[in-house]
C-alpha cells in the first residue's frame, strides 16, 4: 500500500480542556486511522484528572504514550502502567478482572499483559493494541498472582493482519487451583498447604490417654494416619488406632487403670480364667486306686474358684479288679467268688410278631448278653432282641411255638453267670408258614375269596404284594412278615382279624433254584395255639427264575368259622405257572 498524506491531530488534554495541533505526516490511510481512533481511546483512558497524552511523528512505529512518556505496545517490547493496571500511579499493581485487560509492573521491575485481549471489541482498547509479529509476557488472572506458587505467567502473540493488531488468547500460563496438602502453593496466596494439618498418607505416632499413662501399666500408644477432607481441600489426622487406655481395674494381674500399680482397689481371689489343679475327695486318696484329680476356672469377676471338673472319686467296692474306695488294696471286704444272676419269669410267652419283654438281674458292674438258644421246627433263624447287651429288653418272632434264650453276665473279672428264659408264642387269627429242606427260593401264596386267578395284584399277597388291602385293611388285610429268597425258609402269612365266613386259599410257587424239587412243608394255624391245625408237605420243583412250567402247589381253602377257629379243605395239587396266572 502507498502512503499517502493523511493529518495528524496532535490532541493534549490538560485541565479539563481538549486541545488539538493538526500538522500533516505520509501515513497509509489504514494507519493513520487507527491512530486517530488510539488517539482518541487514549485520551478517555489517560485524560481523567488532568492528565495529558498525545500522538507525536517518532510514536507510530512505537505506539502511543502514556501519561509518564512511555511507549504503550509497538515494537519495544517496553509497555507501561496503564490506569487500569496502576490507578495510583505508584507502580503497585491491584486485580484486574479477566474481561479487562491491561498492563501492569512486577516486582522485578518488567511489565506483563492482565487479562484477556481476545473477544469483540478489543481492536479499540489501546492496552489491546500490538504490532505484528511480536509476543509478550501475559497471564489471564490477577498479576499478585504472578510467579508465586505455581502461578506462572505465558505468552501472547500479536494477531494482525496489518501493522497494528491485538494480543492474542494468553498460552502456557498456570493459573491457581485448589490447595491440595502436597507441599505446594496451589492457590497461589503465597502459603504453602494452607488448611492442611498434614499430608495424606503420613503417619505418626498418636496417644489419647493421660500423658502420664503412657507406656504405664496396660497403656500403650498408637498410630494415627493423615486423611484427605471430603472434596480434597485439606487434610486432618485421623483416628488413633491401636491404642491402649486406661480402663476401670479388674483382677486379672494387670495394671488396668495405668496407675502403676496392680489390681488396686478390687478384691481379688484369683485371676479370670486362671486355671489350677483340684482334689476334693478324702486327703491320701487322690492318685490311689481310681482316683485322680481335676481342673478348677477362676471365675470372671476373680472372685470365686469354680468346681472341681473331670476328677474321679472314692466309690464303694465292687470285684472287678480294681482299688474302687482308694484305699490301696483291690476287692477289699468283698467275697469275689463270681457273679451271679437270675432271670425274671423264667416262662413268658405272648403272640408271634409281637414283643415279650425279658429281664435279668445281675451282680454289680456285670454287663449283659442275650442270645436265642433253641427254635421250633421251621423257625430256621427268626428271632431277635431290641437290645441284646441290656439286662431288659424284648424278644420277638413271627413264628409260632415255643423258644429257649439264655442271658450270660460278666463281672469285671471277666467271669460270667448264665440262666435261661423259656418264650412260647401263640398264633392269632390266621397263620400260615412255609419252610422247605434245600437252598433255593420257594414262595407263600395266600388268595382272597375274590379273586379269579393267582398273581392278582391287590388280591394276592405274595412277595411283590406284601402287604395288600383287604376288607377295610386294619387286622382284617394280610401281612407277609418275612420273604426268605435264599434257602429253607421260613415265610410266614398272618391275618390278625381275619373275616369270619371268609375263604381263603394258600398256595406255594417254586420260584427258582429247585429245580431238583424241594421238600416244602405249610402249617395253618387258627386261633390263639402253639398246634397246626393243619399240616400239608410236598415237593416242588422250578425249571428256571419264575419259568412258565415251574410248579405251582394249591395247598388248601381255609374257611374262617370265627376269628380264631376255621375249617381246613385240602386242594393238594400241582399246577403250573403259566396256568396259575389264569386260574385260582
Amino acid at each position: 500500500m502507498q502512503p499517502t498524506t493523511s493529518t495528524v491531530t496532535k490532541v493534549t488534554a490538560e485541565r479539563g480542556i481538549l486541545v488539538t495541533d493538526v500538522t500533516t505526516r505520509r501515513f497509509s490511510p489504514s494507519v493513520a486511522g487507527r491512530l486517530v481512533r488510539l488517539a482518541t481511546a487514549f485520551l478517555v483512558v489517560t485524560g481523567i484528572g488532568g492528565c495529558s497524552g498525545e500522538y507525536e511523528e517518532g510514536d507510530l512505529e512505537a505506539g502511543p504514550r502514556g501519561r509518564d512518556g512511555a511507549v504503550v505496545g509497538g515494537d519495544t517490547g517496553d509497555p507501561v502502567i496503564d490506569d487500569a493496571g496502576d490507578p495510583g500511579g505508584d507502580g503497585r499493581t491491584t486485580p484486574i478482572p479477566t474481561s479487562d485487560a491491561g498492563r501492569v509492573m512486577l516486582a522485578d521491575g518488567g511489565t506483563i499483559v492482565i487479562g484477556e485481549c481476545t473477544g469483540a471489541g478489543n481492536a479499540m482498547r489501546q492496552e489491546c493494541v500490538c504490532q505484528a509479529r511480536t509476543e509478550t509476557p501475559c497471564y489471564p488472572g490477577n498479576a499478585s498472582q504472578v510467579n508465586v506458587g505455581v502461578c506462572r505467567a505465558g505468552r501472547a502473540r500479536c494477531e494482525a493482519t496489518s501493522e497494528l493488531g491485538t494480543w492474542g488468547a494468553c498460552m502456557g500460563s498456570v493459573g491457581p487451583s485448589m490447595e491440595l496438602c502436597d507441599g505446594v502453593d496451589n492457590d497461589c496466596n503465597g502459603v504453602v498447604d494452607d488448611g492442611c494439618e498434614c499430608r495424606p498418607g503420613q503417619v505418626r505416632p498418636c496417644y489419647g490417654g493421660p500423658p502420664a499413662t503412657l507406656n504405664v501399666g496396660r497403656c500403650r500408644g498408637g498410630m494415627q494416619t493423615c486423611v484427605a477432607s471430603a472434596g480434597g481441600r485439606g487434610a486432618t489426622w485421623g483416628a488413633c488406632s491401636g491404642q491402649l487406655l486406661p480402663s476401670a481395674e479388674t483382677c486379672n494381674m494387670i495394671d488396668d487403670d495405668c496407675n502403676g500399680r496392680v489390681d488396686d482397689g478390687v478384691t481379688c481371689t484369683c485371676a479370670p480364667g486362671m486355671s489350677r489343679a483340684c482334689y476334693s475327695g478324702p486327703a491320701g486318696t487322690s492318685g490311689v486306686g481310681i482316683c485322680r484329680g481335676g481342673t478348677q476356672m477362676c471365675n470372671s469377676a476373680g472372685s470365686a474358684w469354680g468346681a472341681c471338673s473331670g476328677e474321679t472319686l472314692p466309690r464303694g467296692e465292687t470285684c472287678n479288679m480294681i482299688d474302687d474306695d482308694c484305699n490301696g488294696r483291690v476287692d477289699d471286704g468283698l467275697s469275689c467268688s463270681g457273679p451271679t444272676v437270675t432271670c425274671g419269669g423264667g416262662t413268658v410267652s405272648g403272640a408271634a410278631g409281637t414283643p415279650v419283654p425279658v429281664t435279668a438281674a445281675g451282680s454289680a458292674g456285670a454287663t449283659c448278653r442275650w442270645e436265642v438258644v433253641t427254635r421250633p421246627a421251621g423257625a430256621g433263624t427268626e428271632g431277635t432282641f431290641a437290645a441284646p447287651m441290656a439286662c431288659s429288653t424284648t424278644f420277638s418272632s413271627v413264628i409260632v411255638g415255643t423258644y429257649t434264650v439264655r442271658v450270660t453276665v460278666t463281672d469285671a473279672m471277666g467271669r460270667t453267670a448264665t440262666c435261661n428264659v423259656t418264650i412260647t408264642l401263640t398264633g392269632r387269627g390266621l397263620r400260615i408258614e412255609l419252610e422247605w429242606n434245600t437252598t433255593g427260593d420257594v414262595d407263600l401264596h395266600l388268595l382272597h375269596s375274590t379273586a379269579p386267578a393267582w398273581w392278582n395284584n391287590p388280591l394276592d399277597c405274595y412277595y411283590a404284594n406284601m402287604r395288600p388291602m383287604w376288607d377295610g385293611g386294619g387286622a382284617q388285610s394280610p401281612n407277609l412278615d418275612v420273604d426268605n429268597v435264599t434257602a429253607n425258609g421260613p415265610e410266614n402269612i398272618r391275618i390278625d382279624g381275619p373275616v369270619a365266613g371268609a375263604t381263603y386259599r394258600v398256595g406255594v410257587h417254586a420260584y427258582a433254584r429247585v429245580d431238583s424239587g424241594a421238600t416244602s412243608t405249610v402249617r395253618i394255624y387258627c386261633g390263639s395255639t402253639t398246634t397246626p391245625t393243619r399240616t400239608f408237605v410236598r415237593s416242588v420243583r422250578s425249571m428256571g427264575a419264575n419259568a412258565a412250567g415251574n410248579d405251582f402247589w394249591r395247598v388248601a381253602d381255609v374257611r374262617m368259622d370265627s376269628a380264631s377257629s376255621c375249617t381246613v379243605t385240602a386242594i393238594d395239587n400241582l399246577i403250573t405257572g403259566m396256568q396259575s396266572r389264569t386260574m385260582r
